[in-house]
């Protein structure tokens, strides 16, 4: 039996809703499968979810809303490590801050922080 780590609620909701969409991109262990689909098919899921998150979390608890948007992009660090063969884990938030410098209305959650990464 795989051992299950303990996400939150709303991190919860994103594996069950991703797994409705045909791959699972929430795992903490390390075993999934989703470096073969492509950035703007993961952009093109995610917008709708994460402007849900910021329209309605936003108003009545922030500060659980920020830990949230920290783990969607920690998972889009490892979806770009998984994707581009990144081995080091700084290479991969060097690519999120690259891509948020060139697109920073790609997601939603990036016009509200100062910064991305650590």
């Amino acid at each position: 039996m795989r051992a299950r780590v303990t996400l939150s609620r709303m991190s919860d909701a994103v594996a069950v809703q991703m797994k409705g969409f045909g791959f699972l991109l929430c795992c903490v262990d390390g075993s999934c499968r989703i470096a073969a689909i492509w950035l703007e098919d993961l952009v093109r899921w995610l917008q709708p979810i994460v402007r849900g998150w910021v329209d309605y979390y936003g108003r009545f608890c922030p500060s659980a809303l920020y830990r949230e948007l920290r783990m969607i992009d920690e998972l889009v660090v490892r979806w770009a490590q998984r994707k581009y063969q990144l081995r080091k884990r700084h290479a991969a938030w060097d690519w999120l801050k690259r891509l948020r410098s060139r697109q920073p209305a790609l997601l939603p959650h990036w016009q509200l922080a100062a910064a991305v990464g650590r």
